[in-house]
């Protein structure tokens, strides 16, 4: 990702009249990004490798809902690597915008502000606030940064793809956070970017749960179908993104008799930790 970091910044084309990124976090089914994240904690290092994949997508009036099957491990320096995968909701506003507001570095009332170097009235804020056009991602990029006495942050974001880009240091104590993306798919063109994260061979990776729900629209009960028989856990989520029902199946079946008409997930998880989601409506 270095060479990434080093192209952004020699990239003429700057768009300075535009005031804002739009539809930062507008994905689409079967888009994919995967992510590196670096920690360091004085001496403590480890990496986490992320895959998610958008597998349902649902919008509402003011909120763009996405269910996102993710995966990936945590490779611990010096230590044992640690397998996950989940299955979750997320969600956005409609008008989602990272907007240019980051008024002009003019006094000390400025967010970015700092006070130890600015010294005779010079004002000292160390800050980068551009956007521009990003032929790498085929994108509109959104590029903030600043650097004070002991805290560093930098964070890109692009239409159509999230943040791309995060880091921030502090030196007292040395904490350092590297979140990039690697990798993007967009399922609607077959564009794609970056390297995929691809665990080693040998490894054994967490699997999906795969069932059916009926019937969908459903009023009273909902009937599972494809469990294996075993401890499975579930959790019933509104559009918000709230777990409104939870508990223990029984019999293939959950009554959500007592739940409003409206859009729910239904999230199942076994005994080994994996799980796998649903959209469920419930229309009387």
């Amino acid at each position: 990702m270095k060479f990434i970091v080093a192209f952004l910044f020699l990239i003429p084309f700057s768009l300075s009249s535009q005031a804002y990124v739009d539809s930062v976090y507008e994905f689409e089914v079967g888009d994919e990004f995967h992510y590196k994240l670096e920690n360091t904690y004085n001496t403590l290092l480890y990496y986490r490798y992320t895959r998610n994949k958008i597998i349902s997508k649902n919008i509402t009036s003011s909120k763009i809902y996405y269910i996102i099957q993710s995966d990936g491990y945590i490779d611990y320096i010096g230590g044992v690597n640690t397998f996950f995968n989940s299955t979750f909701v997320d969600s956005f506003p409609v008008l989602d915008t990272i907007k240019d507001t980051i008024p002009p570095c003019l006094d000390s009332t400025h967010p970015y502000f700092d006070s130890v170097t600015s010294q005779f009235g010079n004002v000292n804020c160390y800050l980068i606030d551009t956007i521009y056009f990003d032929s790498s991602y085929n994108s509109l990029v959104y590029k903030i940064s600043y650097n004070a006495i002991e805290h560093i942050s930098f964070k890109i974001y692009a239409k159509g793809i999230g943040k791309v880009f995060d880091k921030d240091r502090t030196w007292t104590p040395i904490i350092e956070t590297i979140n990039e993306l690697v990798y993007y798919k967009d399922s609607s063109t077959g564009f794609t970017w970056g390297t995929p994260v691809i665990f080693n061979v040998g490894l054994k990776e967490f699997k999906q749960l795969n069932f059916t729900v009926y019937p969908n629209p459903t009023t009273n009960f909902i009937q599972l179908n494809g469990l294996e028989n075993s401890t499975n856990n579930f959790q019933l989520i509104n559009s918000i993104g709230k777990a409104i029902l939870t508990g223990k199946i029984e019999s293939n079946q959950i009554d959500c008799s007592t739940l409003p008409s409206g859009i729910y997930f239904l999230k199942i998880i076994n005994k080994t930790g994996s799980s796998g989601i649903k959209r469920i409506v419930i229309s009387r």
